[in-house]
């Protein structure tokens, strides 16, 4: 009996997967913030250093792309060795696409507009918000297909300074998410902003998903 991974049902096994896997090498567990702690709380910082997992999620078409124009093409050329996944790390570093900040970046700016704390500090507060990126990688929108849809996997912890998890959850956007851009590797490669748009698209995505958790009572 062959498997299916057109269908929807096998893309959300895949993520559960994933996410079985995120979370038990995370050893995370999902905390609810409560509303008096959440009302306790006066003002927030978030940590600027994102743990970012060194490995690229890669299920799509299984060339590499060698053919390319300029000191990126160049790069990427010589990471074909290593496959899509190298080349993805190559053209990232060189096109300096920082994961952990553009998280950070789309996470602060949800956390200002949805006004759930009185104030957002550099440092210190009542409270630190600490993000980790468990994966990260493109995958196919389903199988056979050329065109490749970010895959994001993001923990957001609030802590106390004596280090009491407040609040805790953890989001996976995948293939099965209709919002994010899909492009194919060869595109992705050539273009590197069309990588760092969807990277974006994604981390807004898993924002807006940590704010309704954070927020819910």
């Amino acid at each position: 009996m062959r498997l299916d991974t057109r269908s929807p049902q096998t893309i959300c096994a895949i993520g559960l997967l994933l996410l079985g896997l995120m979370l038990s090498t995370g050893c995370a567990s999902t905390v609810t913030l409560t509303k008096p702690v959440r009302e306790s709380i006066r003002s927030v910082s978030v940590n600027p250093d994102v743990k970012v997992t060194d490995d690229v999620f890669y299920r799509g078409p299984g060339q590499s792309v060698g053919m390319l124009f300029g000191l990126i093409g160049a790069l990427v050329a010589e990471a074909a060795a290593q496959g899509p996944k190298g080349q993805i790390k190559a053209v990232m570093t060189e096109a300096q696409i920082n994961l952990g900040q553009i998280v950070r970046e789309q996470f602060v700016t949800e956390l200002v507009a949805t006004n759930i704390f009185p104030s957002l500090v550099p440092e210190g507060g009542d409270g630190e918000v600490r993000l980790e990126v468990l994966l990260f990688g493109l995958a196919q929108t389903h199988d056979f297909s050329s065109q490749l849809v970010p895959w994001l996997g993001v923990l957001g912890s609030l802590v106390r300074a004596d280090g009491s998890v407040l609040w805790q959850k953890q989001v996976l956007v995948t293939s099965l998410n209709k919002q994010t851009p899909a492009h194919t590797l060869e595109e992705y490669l050539q273009n590197p902003q069309l990588l760092r748009e969807a990277i974006t698209v994604a981390a807004q995505i898993v924002s807006d998903e940590l704010m309704k958790h954070m927020r819910q009572d």
